[in-house]
């Protein structure tokens, strides 16, 4: 009897084991992600200074992008700006600091309030992640950052009149929107 209670708690600590969320490989970077501001109102425009210090035994087998998910209380992801870094993740070095900027326009979604920045790396190919040096949220999703959400401003509407071409759009990221001029706008 003693033994049989043994085999199964051995077993029950070999299976809680296995389906265990935490990875072994070490983490391949920092993330770091500074908001020009941590309040933004809707429509409003939005400059992130990502920065990744790159571990030093990190080693990369292809180009990684970027997923930002900019999620609710409940964790549901409001919106997403999924980029590939400016140095492609082939290219990085052990110990090297990457750093750029982008921005973004919060999209006119429905909800006011706050929200957590979570980002991490995965291949595009394969779907496959990167762990990272950060605080994990899960399947290794990293949090770092915080945003309050605002109403819309009456100010910050864009009106295009005469003298510009229409909008374009991004094929692999609809949120990226830009308008050419026809040099007399």
């Amino acid at each position: 009897m003693k033994q049989s209670v043994l085999v199964a708690c051995a077993l029950l600590v070999a299976v809680a084991a296995c389906g265990s969320n935490e990875t072994s490989a070490p983490p391949v970077a920092k993330p770091t992600l500074t908001l020009a501001r941590d309040r933004a109102a809707i429509g409003s425009p939005l400059k992130m200074q990502y920065k990744f210090e790159v571990a030093g035994n990190a080693a990369f087998d292809g180009d990684y992008a970027v997923f930002v998910h900019i999620a609710g209380p409940d964790g549901e992801t409001l919106w997403q700006d999924d980029h590939k870094p400016t140095v492609p993740t082939s290219q990085w070095k052990p110990g090297q600091t990457i750093e750029y900027e982008r921005t973004v326009f919060v999209p006119n979604y429905p909800y006011i309030g706050d929200a957590t920045i979570r980002i991490g790396l995965y291949n595009p190919d394969g779907g496959g992640r990167l762990p990272l040096d950060a605080p994990e949220v899960g399947l290794q999703e990293y949090e770092v950052a915080k945003l309050s959400i605002l109403p819309q401003a009456e100010n910050i509407y864009l009106i295009y009149r005469e003298g510009w071409h229409g909008a374009e759009v991004d094929p692999t990221n609809p949120l990226n929107e830009w308008q050419w001029t026809k040099k007399v706008a």
